[in-house]
């Protein structure tokens, strides 16, 4: 099957942004660009993003005014069923360490929830790449990955979120969308910050809601996991270029299929490899990466359809998914929880510096950075732990912090 030409996708991005406009339909927000932009014709496909005469400054305050509404926030109700925690558990088999057996009394694993409270778009309504258009800023800042994020858990998270079927419900916001300007040509990028707040579903149907996030997590009404998720939103492509661009989560870009190092992000040589009190190595494949997509309800051509990832959005291969690195990194953690006894994990916040790619052969680490007591209350003493993820040959493809909590019961 051939894939998709880079003037179809425009044309197709032009086209559902349009209707949106006209319609006032559920993607209204997703507009950014005026409609006479929108109408311009690729001329035989010959044009580029470029050939807009785009007013960034116009640009931000439209994308700001139509994403980050408050009244527009999405309610994503879910059952906490088990089976989608298993699906994970066997999909993860043979990639990550199985040492540890299911919970007798239920609890979720660490990091399940992201199977949870999947999008609930119908397919027409998805963008020509299978992604969730009221994220996107509006074209031509159309080429999404996933930047990196923070995930607050309540100190009862466990407890709230059984998987015995109890109703539960998400709060989507998304905030304002922030630019980020480039060195040179096309360069330019936007990162949309997109919220969740996970909880119980009250029997009076109040929300889950809480004013700021942080490490405890749960401030508020009945927040039980308050999560971040940060995208960054590239230019397309032009499809008139022969270089071979390889777009990294930060927005910068390497050529002819060579990562190398995030420049300014790294702090380490890309092959040097750094001391982990603990780690596990494996190689994503494609099976992996689909029935990751699968649990999680998202069809982003990137992970899924190899041709789309080369000779569209500039990749070498199929992406490993961001939130599936996310994961990986959980699970060590919880394999450190398990095995020495360091309490219950408070938070995580983490940046994806470079792409991960299907086969790779990967890394996950984890090492205790340092402790100090007291802060969530006068038992608890608290834990730093730096986790990260090696690509090949150990250039440092994600890295982050979290934060245990042990309390006086040895939780």
């Amino acid at each position: 099957m051939r894939p998709p030409s880079s003037s179809s996708f425009r044309a197709a991005t032009r086209a559902r942004l349009l209707l949106t406009r006209l319609t006032g339909a559920p993607l209204r927000r997703h507009v950014c660009v005026s409609a006479s932009r929108l109408l311009l014709s690729d001329g035989g496909g010959g044009g580029t993003s470029q050939d807009l005469d785009l007013d960034l400054d116009e640009y931000m305050r439209s994308a700001r005014a139509a994403l980050a509404d408050p009244s527009r926030a999405k309610v994503v109700p879910d059952c906490l069923s088990p089976t989608p925690s298993h699906l994970l558990r066997l999909s993860l088999a043979g990639h990550t360490p199985d040492s540890l057996p299911p919970d007798d009394e239920g609890r979720m694993p660490l990091g399940h929830h992201m199977v949870y409270f999947p999008p609930q778009i119908p397919q027409a309504l998805l963008m020509p790449d299978g992604t969730d258009a009221d994220h996107c800023p509006g074209y031509p800042f159309v080429r999404r990955m996933w930047a990196g994020g923070s995930i607050a858990f309540s100190p009862d998270w466990e407890e709230d979120f059984r998987l015995d079927g109890r109703k539960a419900v998400c709060v989507e916001t998304v905030g304002e969308p922030v630019l980020k300007p480039g060195t040179g040509s096309g360069e330019d990028k936007v990162f949309v910050d997109v919220r969740r707040q996970y909880g119980l579903l009250s029997r009076d149907g109040t929300l889950p809601t809480s004013s700021s996030g942080g490490e405890g997590g749960g401030s508020g009404n009945g927040v039980v996991i308050d999560e971040t998720r940060r995208l960054v939103f590239l230019k397309e492509r032009p499809h008139t270029s022969q270089t071979h661009t390889q777009p990294t989560p930060d927005g910068t870009a390497t050529q002819n299929g060579n990562t190398g190092s995030v420049k300014g992000l790294i702090e380490k040589g890309p092959s040097e490899r750094r001391e982990a009190d603990f780690g596990f190595s494996l190689k994503p494949d494609a099976k992996l990466l689909f029935h990751f997509s699968a649990l999680t309800f998202n069809a982003h051509a990137i992970h899924l359809d190899t041709n789309y990832a080369k000779n569209i959005e500039g990749h070498k291969d199929l992406l490993v998914h961001g939130p599936l690195t996310l994961v990986l990194m959980l699970t060590a953690l919880n394999q450190i929880k398990q095995q020495e006894g360091v309490g219950v994990v408070r938070s995580i916040d983490y940046r994806n510096l470079a792409p991960l790619y299907v086969g790779d052969e990967i890394r996950v680490c984890v090492k205790k950075q340092s402790n100090t007591k007291g802060g969530g209350g006068e038992n608890e003493k608290k834990n730093r732990w730096n986790v990260w993820i090696e690509g090949p040959g150990g250039r440092l493809a994600v890295k982050g912090t979290a934060v245990t909590v042990a309390t006086s019961r040895g939780e």
